[in-house]
């Protein structure tokens, strides 16, 4: 009979201590607290082969979240396959800027994740949207919250990929359980406006000069029923991600979700904006653009680490023109589309990128968009990962 403890031993020189704890704690079906709590458990016959295999697998470099079938993104399970990307902690910071976009909508708003792989970004900010809606309809919300519940109802979510595979698990992680069922996160709900003690809440943020970065001033108005501009975040870096409007979290909901609270998301399958059925833009006012897309040059995905190389696919991580060619693509597709079908509609956009990318991503969009704001925002490392901007 072998217990946690000799496997943990045998495999301390092959996997990281936090790795086995992982595994361990699939394997016999337990949380990683018990792993900790019984290292004495003894494993049974069918325990200590699936958890000696699961070592296995990590020391030749496949990521634990294939090796579960799962990771956490954004407070969430999320199914993960060797036909997606695993999420990164860093493209949450893609979420909490959209939430904070999202809470100065108007109405007739469109999201689009462009290369959805698992799903993780839609279904993150769908889960959340659903979260701030429940919450809103609660007897003791602020002005705030129940402006926002008038606005949440009439979102319009999409997602596209290029990859069947891939789409198929993003739609399974639309649909799981045990994500509708997660009702209690330690993930900020960002609160639509800053509260100040009379009641009345800053909205609206100054317009930008065109060209520049988003402007760091706002107006303060009261909290009424009118409708609000899509107005970029303020400039801030981190402080408006991390602090600042992301400053509220959820406990109060306590009940599952039903089906008409849910926020339904449409897959499709295709390139960019491409297989997006124009109809789906009409009578919109604005569109917000999500897109973690391949951003790896060739030269940096050769010297990433072999988990990364061996087993994720390279289509989702590597692209031409020095890991910007989709993202070109798709700037010259927006670009033709405000020429015509799009004129009066704003565009809204945050990018996921590498951070030396960003003096060239730069000159790129000011070549297309020449008076339109945009910024780069960092992650949590300081390093610049997302490229946001609105066209008017």
């Amino acid at each position: 009979m072998t217990t946690l403890r000799e496997i943990a031993k045998d495999s301390a020189n092959r996997i990281a201590p936090e790795d086995f704890t992982l595994l361990a704690a699939s394997a016999v079906g337990q949380t990683k607290e018990f792993v900790f709590r019984e290292p004495e458990h003894v494993l049974s016959l069918e325990e200590g082969m699936r958890l000696r295999s699961m070592i296995e697998r990590r020391a030749n470099h496949e990521p634990i979240a294939y090796i579960l079938g799962e990771r956490e993104f954004y407070g969430l399970p999320f199914s993960v396959t060797r036909d997606t990307l695993v999420p990164r902690p860093e493209t949450e910071l893609l979420v909490e800027e959209a939430l904070g976009l999202l809470s100065k909508h108007d109405k007739r708003t469109v999201v689009a994740d462009l290369g959805t792989g698992s799903g993780a970004i839609i279904v993150s900010l769908a889960h959340t949207l659903r979260k701030m809606k429940l919450l809103a309809t609660s007897n003791e919300v602020s002005c705030a919250e129940r402006k926002m519940n008038s606005k949440l109802t009439s979102l319009t979510l999409v997602a596209t990929d290029i990859s069947p595979a891939a789409l198929d698990v993003a739609k399974r992680n639309a649909k799981r359980k045990s994500i509708h069922e997660t009702v209690v996160s330690d993930k900020p709900i960002p609160s639509n406006f800053d509260q100040i003690s009379d009641g009345s809440c800053f909205t609206n943020p100054s317009p930008g000069i065109p060209g520049t970065p988003f402007p760091k001033g706002r107006n303060s108005g009261l909290c009424t029923s009118d409708e609000e501009d899509f107005s970029p975040l303020e400039k801030g870096s981190t402080e408006s991600s991390r602090g600042g409007i992301f400053t509220s979290t959820s406990t109060a909901v306590q009940s599952n979700p039903s089906l008409e609270e849910r926020f339904d998301i449409d897959f499709f399958e295709g390139s960019l904006l491409d297989p997006i059925p124009e109809s789906v833009f009409e009578e919109k006012n604005n569109i917000l653009i999500v897109a973690n897309l391949p951003y790896l040059s060739r030269t940096l995905y050769e010297s990433a680490s072999d988990d990364v190389r061996l087993f994720e696919p390279e289509s989702a991580l590597v692209a031409d023109e020095d890991g910007l060619a989709l993202y070109i693509e798709l700037l010259d597709d927006i670009a033709r589309r405000k020429e015509s079908r799009w004129k009066d509609i704003r565009v809204a956009g945050l990018f996921e990128i590498s951070p030396e990318q960003e003096p060239t991503l730069k000159k790129i969009f000011l070549d297309r968009f020449p008076s339109s704001q945009n910024d780069f925002l960092p992650d949590l490392s300081g390093r610049t990962r997302v490229f946001r901007f609105r066209i008017d």
